[in-house]
């Protein structure tokens, strides 16, 4: 299911939640400092585990890149935080996985491409909202048990980089909301434009 809205400004809170926590699999008594330590101490296969807070002066999700068939699991309500424009967050590679348990939620703004979900790669079950992020791409599978497990929440001033004709939508309500605040100053294209973009669902 896919949702088009569109708003005029929003605001942005951050609850209060713990500070930002990595680990591998069931052990939290070692925790890891950025995603990409993680990776290098885990193997194939492992989960990566979050939660809590992530501010700007954390640089834990700077061009992290989850792969070797890895899982990145939001364990509770997570929320990360930028102010670089030229920073990306999350690359999600091929073989690898996404999701959030617990009823929680993934919060990510303020990056150049808050989440890269590559090609052969998935995102499950979870409920991820993006705002405030120049791009977000979805090449992968967005594949989740039902429409209401699995939700991704959009807003942003375009679309121009959301996804190519790789995507595959199963399962997932995709929510996109267009705000007409250009967060970046070298965006030349129009609130919500769909230029670039495979728009077939």
């Amino acid at each position: 299911m896919l949702v088009i809205t569109s708003i005029s400004s929003f605001t942005y809170t951050v609850s209060a939640l713990d500070a930002g926590k990595i680990w591998l699999n069931d052990d939290d008594t070692v925790t890891y400092a950025t995603i990409n330590d993680a990776v290098a101490a885990g193997h194939t296969g492992d989960i990566i585990r979050i939660s809590g807070l992530f501010d700007t002066t954390n640089a834990a999700f700077r061009d992290a890149v989850v792969n070797n068939d890895m899982t990145l699991e939001v364990k509770s309500d997570t929320t990360i935080l930028n102010n670089d424009d030229d920073q990306n967050g999350i690359t999600i590679a091929s073989g690898s996985h996404i999701k959030t348990v617990n009823g929680s939620t993934l919060n990510m703004q303020g990056f150049k491409k808050a989440l890269d979900l590559q090609t052969g790669a998935e995102m499950n079950d979870g409920h991820f909202v993006f705002k405030d992020n120049r791009h977000v791409t979805l090449d992968g599978n967005v594949k989740g048990t039902s429409r209401k497990s699995l939700v991704v929440d959009i807003t942003a001033y375009n679309f121009i980089e959301l996804h190519t004709k790789d995507l595959k939508l199963e399962n997932a309500t995709l929510k996109l909301t267009t705000s007409t605040i250009k967060t970046w100053d070298n965006s030349t294209t129009e609130p919500g434009d769909f230029s670039n973009c495979y728009r077939s669902f």
